[in-house]
């Protein structure tokens, strides 16, 4: 559950800190960007969603294979 936490789309808290490891000009156009999704949460769930349904399958197959690694399955 962290791993997708760490997704940079907001509402997640990966946006905050992708905008720490961003150029200054880069992290200010993506602040005023991921304000504007906090704002409108709809949208910004509604992008996670799109993640979900377009790179699911990829990154829960990752996040699946690592559980397992730690586990020992």
């Amino acid at each position: 559950l962290f791993l997708f936490n760490l997704i940079p789309i907001p509402p997640l808290d990966g946006s905050k800190i992708l905008s720490s490891v961003l150029p200054r000009g880069l992290a200010f156009s993506y602040d005023r960007f991921r304000s504007y999704l906090e704002g409108n949460p709809f949208l910004g769930f509604g992008l996670v969603i799109l993640f979900i349904i377009l790179a699911g399958g990829t990154f829960f197959g990752f996040i699946q294979s690592l559980a397992h690694a730690i586990a020992g399955i």
